[in-house]
């Protein structure tokens, strides 16, 4: 019996690795960012919760997960939900690398 799911026998490719710049992705499966954690601090900062809330997203097997909006401007200009992140100071931007050297690649998915 063939315990492959029939999506991935249609379009196999989307879960064949893929070179994106420098990156590369497990699959070609993208996360939306298409919820609000508001897990971050209200000046805009990303907290320790948000990144575990993006451990437990990797562990869905996304080869590419993106995080909700963040607002440009420091009088809050293009905001749109309390607790956004921000991206008008080096102050808010300069812990973002650290977020990229987390090793999400480390999760496996049980078939």
């Amino acid at each position: 019996m063939n315990t492959t799911p029939p999506g991935e026998i249609k379009y196999a490719h989307l879960f064949e690795p893929i070179q994106v710049g420098k990156f590369k992705l497990r699959n070609r499966v993208k996360y939306a960012a298409c919820s609000i954690s508001n897990f971050n601090t209200l000046e805009g900062h990303i907290t320790d919760r948000e990144y575990a809330r993006m451990e437990v997203i990797a562990q869905t097997g996304c080869g590419l997960i993106t995080n909700q909006g963040a607002y440009p401007d420091a009088k809050g200009e293009g905001k749109t939900y309390v607790r956004q992140i921000a991206l008008y100071d080096d102050k808010f931007i300069l812990p973002l690398p650290f977020s990229l050297s987390r090793n999400f690649t480390s999760f496996t998915v049980p078939r």
